[in-house]
């Protein structure tokens, strides 16, 4: 895959899903993204008698971690990347992300109706008044 097509915009902390979707799309082209399954078995330690099959296993997956680890931080704002820089596991700086900024969505869109409720009620307040107002002023 072209590197140069593959251009996303930086997560600064707004727009979580979107921005998730998007690192999720990329990272299942390159096949990658098994790297952030919750399931996934961590890597058993090496030992002398390994096959080669499992020497070759344990290779790619250690390449994948990195690769994935490195399009999620690529893929972060300056003040993210830095604060996720340090951690080793691309799922750890993904499970991280998620909790932090779709707690916040969540919170979000959940305060929306509410909002909404409390404008529909301000405007049913001013709408009665207004009509108490122009009655007491037919009836002077």
């Amino acid at each position: 895959m072209n590197q140069d097509l593959v251009r996303l915009d930086r997560f600064d902390g707004s727009n979580f899903t979107r921005w998730q979707d998007k690192v999720r799309f990329l990272l299942t082209a390159l096949k990658i993204f098994y790297i952030l399954d919750p399931t996934l078995a961590p890597l058993p330690e090496p030992k002398e008698n390994d096959t080669p099959q499992v020497v070759a296993a344990r290779k790619k997956r250690e390449e994948d971690e990195l690769i994935c680890r490195g399009h999620i931080l690529n893929a972060l704002s300056d003040r993210l990347y830095d604060l996720y820089t340090n951690t080793n596991s691309a799922r750890e700086i993904w499970e991280a992300l998620e909790n932090k900024y779709k707690a916040e969505e969540e919170e979000k869109t959940h305060c929306l109706p509410q909002t909404l409720h409390l404008c529909n009620i301000q405007k049913l307040n001013h709408m009665f008044n207004s009509h108490i107002k122009h009655d007491l002023i037919s009836n002077v």
